[in-house]
Formats: structure tokens, sequence, C-alpha cells
């Protein structure tokens, strides 16, 4: 290694003193001179005396930045002691708002922390005349209250220009690495390496930082790279040439907005041969050239970056299944075939489109052409969802859930008037099995195995991710009846299908003639008294989905209860075994499917919750942000595996013989890219 690459290393690994930034200023409207230190700890009674030598004793403001990281994933309290205002941010959330003059007083706040993640927090104080005091301090349950200390904080970081640069001695961004910061990026190695510790050959890159432009225009970015490339900036991708090329180069065009810090990604994998790398940009106003270091700031990687690279990854999954049912099936024929599970090493289970399971394959690329605006997906996604609809003629009366959602986005991005009448007579099958005396809609393809002559109107739970279809056609005939029937059979399952603790039974059976509840049973589970997982992230999904399409609060009720379940029950990394009650041994499968519903049902369920209970809206963000970062992550991606979809370790139906377990899934890719969907918006 370089002696510059080991001062570029240790640079971008520095560490810095713990405490926060605090800037003071000599007047009480954060105006007048100022004077600038690390403060340990927030933990200040200056009484009749001043900040600073250059501080007056009255009539002065401070303002503390930096980052909190808590030590335990659980809901903290944050406690300021003041005299006079105070205002508390944290994670961006004003926790603590008392912008008055007052005596010594003490409040509160309260936000859900994940354990060594850094939050962003911000303090904000006004001193006006007599005794000053200004102390933050917080509590947990497992943490007595007390100052919040030095080791848990720490002020901003000064860096360098440039980007964060990591290096992998493979092209799939494996093996050992190197992290530096690159001033720019502009390298033209050949045969030679970046650095001695990386290769020459087969190893990959990836860079990630800010870029602030200095005038408000669209910005061409170019790479030139040889080989593989992608480009994000502000999270869209804008360049895509992941495949072996000499030097080539590719541009994306963006709108900027002069002196906002945008988030830049660039990837790129060298194969063999020469190796070069180029980012450039032009404007308007800006000739051609390498993007400089004054433009650029390093940047640890996050999350989105994480979920664009996962993203940019089911684009090149899922266009690889659509090329092979285009060459096996034939362009014509390709879109009346879905592809359901598939074992690692193995082709896709393919289902016509009469299949409850057919829905998920033309919903993914909905959710790719959202994602990435790219009209090819928007086509594809057309054909696949056309292919559905003719499967209608039969006399299917369940499991539109997936048909719903490819249809209601046809509709919207084509106006097709198929698409409508599609989604209106599979609402109308389904409010065809309405019973009034049980208050549901029967769910008809299985029989209770109680033995009780009684239990003969079964309920389905996942049957509840049909109700957005009724209610969408409910709208659109302005037929109250219908509207009122899905509203009820979602109250019937609120009140029938949970146990005690919030976990779930699949099938609930009633007796018709009554309506009583006679049994609780699963098809999928472990056992009738466990919780199948993906049945738990149905619940999740389907009755926050309801709540925000009807406004009851009962449903928004059910939801937290299985949310809350969830978050209590599910393993560190945040997805679950195909049974939350399953004895759990070290070849258990997991399943990434009800992870990714989950996930997406908790980010809905915290979006509608954030103005009213931001700690559990926190709460419930963190569990999906924990479960996008292992479904990004490569131990559920199938990304350098032999398995066939976005995600790997889906279990479709474990009871089966054999166990459907272990695969690729298009229902975890479809709800994993909802997710991410959610999350970025």
């Amino acid at each position: 290694m370089s002696k510059r690459m080991q001062i570029e290393t240790l640079e971008s690994r520095r560490l810095f003193a713990g405490g926060l930034q605090g800037t003071y200023f000599n007047n009480v409207d954060f105006t007048g001179s100022t004077f600038t230190r690390t403060d340990a700890t927030v933990n200040f009674a200056w009484g009749t005396g001043a900040p600073a030598s250059a501080i007056a004793a009255d009539t002065f403001s401070a303002q503390w930045t930096g980052t909190v990281v808590p030590t335990q994933s659980e809901t903290y309290t944050f406690h300021t002691v003041s005299d006079d205002g105070v205002r508390l941010w944290v994670d961006g959330k004003l926790l603590i708002n008392n912008w008055t003059n007052h005596a010594p007083t003490e409040n509160t706040g309260q936000i859900a922390l994940v354990a060594g993640r850094a939050y962003d927090i911000k303090l904000e104080y006004f001193e006006n005349v007599r005794g000053a005091v200004m102390q933050l301090l917080w509590s947990s349950p497992t943490t007595p209250k007390a100052v919040i200390p030095t080791s848990a904080l720490t002020p901003p970081a000064v860096v360098a220009n440039g980007l964060r640069a990591t290096y992998f001695n493979n092209a799939d961004f494996t093996g050992a690495s190197l992290t530096r910061t690159d001033s720019t990026v502009n390298f033209v190695w050949n045969s030679g390496s970046p650095a001695s510790a990386i290769g020459s050959d087969t190893f990959s890159a990836r860079w990630t930082g800010t870029v602030t432009a200095s005038t408000s225009e669209t910005f061409t970015f170019t790479t030139r790279s040889d080989d593989g490339v992608r480009l994000w900036v502000n999270h869209k991708l804008l360049i895509n040439n992941w495949t072996n090329h000499a030097p080539t180069d590719n541009t994306g065009q963006i709108a900027l907005v002069a002196g906002t810090a945008y988030d830049i990604q660039l990837e790129y994998f060298e194969n063999v041969g020469g190796a070069v790398v180029q980012l450039s940009w032009s404007s308007p106003s800006t000739p051609k050239a390498i993007i400089p270091a004054t433009a650029l700031a390093p940047r640890t990687p996050s999350l989105a970056d994480q979920l664009d690279h996962a993203v940019a990854f089911s684009i090149s999954a899922t266009q690889r299944t659509v090329n092979e049912f285009n060459a096996t099936y034939g362009p014509a024929n390709a879109p009346n075939r879905f592809p359901q599970f598939a074992p690692p090493g193995e082709n896709w289970a393919v289902v016509d489109g009469a299949h409850w399971a057919a829905g998920f394959f033309p919903a993914t690329m909905w959710e790719l052409y959202s994602l990435t605006g790219n009209s090819a997906w928007k086509d594809n996604a057309t054909r696949w969802t056309r292919g559905m609809a003719p499967t209608l003629t039969g006399g299917r009366t369940d499991d539109f859930y997936g048909f719903h959602d490819s249809q209601l986005a046809l509709l919207a991005a084509s106006g097709d008037p198929a698409a409508q009448s599609a989604m209106v007579m599979a609402a109308q099958r389904k409010v065809s099995t309405y019973n009034a005396t049980v208050g549901a809609m029967q769910s008809k393809w299985r029989a209770s195995t109680s033995g009780d002559p009684r239990a003969n109107f079964g309920v389905l739970l996942d049957h509840i991710m049909d109700l957005p279809n009724v209610l969408w056609a409910a709208d659109q005939l302005g037929d109250a009846t219908m509207r009122q029937q899905a509203i009820q059979n979602a109250l019937t399952v609120a009140a029938n299908q949970f146990r005690a603790d919030g976990g779930i039974y699949q099938w609930v059976y009633f007796e018709a003639a009554t309506g009583q509840r006679i049994s609780g049973e699963t098809y999928q589970g472990y056992g009738n008294e466990t919780t199948w997982s993906r049945g738990q992230a149905w619940a999740i999904h389907g009755f926050s989905e309801l709540a925000r399409l009807t406004g009851v609060p009962e449903l928004r009720n059910a939801a937290r209860r299985a949310a809350d379940y969830w978050v209590a029950h599910a393993p560190t990394d945040g997805v679950p075994y195909w049974d939350f009650d399953v004895p759990v041994t070290s070849s258990t499968p997991r399943d990434s499917s009800a992870a990714a519903i989950a996930a997406s049902g908790l980010l809905d369920l915290a979006k509608q919750l954030a103005g009213t209970d931001g700690v559990t809206a926190a709460k419930y963000r963190s569990a999906a942000e924990k479960i996008l970062t292992s479904l990004s992550s490569a131990a559920y991606l199938s990304e350098n595996t032999n398995s066939r979809g976005t995600l790997r370790h889906a279990t479709i139906n474990y009871p089966l013989n054999p166990p459907i377990a272990d695969d690729s899934s298009s229902m975890a890719d479809r709800y994993f890219l909802q997710a991410v969907s959610r999350y970025q918006s």
C-alpha cells in the first residue's frame, strides 16, 4: 500500500472524540459573535455565570449537534432540564419544544432507537436573564435516567473532499476489502490494480458520498468504464451497464439544485484485461469534466445505498426471467405463464393465470417500473397483467390480491377498461360468498379438520388481502352494501383470528347457520395453536392497508396488534423462521417472503401513525429497516448464487410432503420491492 493510500485509509477511518459540537452565540436568537467547542456532555448549571469568556452571562443562545448512539434497541426517553428555552431533535424528529422563558424545568420526549445506530441529534437553547441551566439526559427500560455520556455522543466529522471508496478482491463485492477516500474517480489502471492489496483482475469497487452542484440545471453524468458500471444520484439509477465491455461511455441526466448535497453511489467491476473507471459531469453552463473533489464529500454507505444495489440486482434477475419465458414459450404465449417458486439450482415452477400466485410476477414488474421509470418494465408488466384477465371466466372467488395490484397499476398506467372490468368482476365474485350471519366471505377450498360438522364456513386470514379490491370496486360502483360487507369481513377476522398474545390463526371455521365460531386451525403453519409467520405478515400488511383505505380505528388496532407480536417475536435479523413456534434447529428454514410482506406492512402502518404516535411509528419503521437490511444483504439476496429470483430462503408451504421451502419466490420479490418503494417514499 502506498504512503498516500495509508494516509487516506487512516483518515477515512479516523475516530473523533466523543461529545457534541457546541456553538455559542452572544444573542438569544443565534446571532452575534460565536464561540465553538466540543462539549463532552450537556450538563451545565452556569447560574449567573457564562459558558465562556467570549459569551455574556445573559441573553445568549447555543446549539449542540452531532450523533447519539444507543446501546439497546428500545424506546428511549430524552430529558432536558433548562432555564430558559429548549428544543431537541433526534433523527430529525422534534421531541421537545419549550421555547419560553422559564425557571429550571424538565421536559421529555420519546423515540424508538436501534442499538449501535448513530442518530443525528440537535439541541437548541437560549438564556434570557438570571440563572442559566442546560442539561441533556436519557433513560430507557434498561437504562437508568442519567446525563447522556460522552461515549454515546459524537460531534460532526470534518472530512476531506472526494468519495469514500471500498475495493473488493472479487468482481462481486466480496473478498478482502480496502477503504480509502478518493478525491476524484479518474482511474486508468489498464493492467494495473487500485492498490497492492487488490488484484489487477476480477475486482470491484463502490464509491459513496455526496455531490453538490454550483448551478441549478440539468446535469449529464458520464461514466467511462471497462468493465461494468452503475451510477445512482439522489438514489435514482442513472447508468446501468453491468456487463463486460471495452472502454465505453454511458450517460444519465438529472436536475440538480445549486448548493444541495445529493447522495451519490458508483459501483464498478473489472473482469480481465484493461481496467478503467472515470466519472464526469456536464451541464449547459459546465463543460464536460471529471467531477472535481470540491463538489464531492465522502459518506458511509447507508441502507438506502444497499437497497439501491438490491433493486439493480432485481432488475437483472427479473429481466432474466422475462428473457427465459420469452425464449421457452414464445413472446405471444409467455405472458400466460407465471413463475411461482424455484428451489436453488432449479428453474421456476410455472403456473397459469388462474393460480393464486400469478399476480406477483406482473406486480414485481410494476414495482420496477415505479422505482426506475423505465418504460420497458411498464411494457412487460402490461403483457403479463393482461395475461391474467381471461382466467376470470372460471369460477374463482378469492386470492385476488396479486391480481388486484397488477390490474390497478395497468388501469392507472393505460386506462385499460378491461382492467377495470376484471377488478369489478373479481369483487363481485368475492362478495357472492358473503354470509351476513357470520359477517364474512367464505374461503371455500379447504374443509375443517376439527371433525365438528358445524365447522362448515371457513375464513382464511390471508384473504383479507382480497378486500382492497372489493373496496375499490364498491367505490367505482357506488355500492355501499358491498363496501360495508368488506369492512365487516375485516372486523370479523380481527375479532376471531387473533390469540390473546397477538398471534394469528390462519383459518377460523364458523357454523354458517348461526355464525358461531367453532375452531381455529392452520394449513401452512406448524400446528393449530402456533403462529405461522407469513400469516402474521398478512395480518400486518392487510389490516394496515384496510385501515388506510377505510379509516376504521378497529382495523388499525388489529394491524398494531399483529405488528407488536412480530416485533416481540422476530429473530435478531428480523427474518422469521417459517413458523414463530416451530422448534428451531440448524436446518429450520426461514421465510423471506413473510419478512418482505411484514416490512411493507410495517412501513405503511408507521406512516399512518407518524402524526399521532411518533414513538410507535418509529418502532415499526425500525423493525422494517432491520428486515430490509437483512433481505438486501448477501444472506438473503440471490446475487452470486444459483437461485432464480431476487431473494432466496422463502418458504411457500413447509407442511407439504415434500416441503416447498428455502426457495426463490415471486411473492417474496414482489413485496420486497414494494417495501423498498415505501421505504424511499
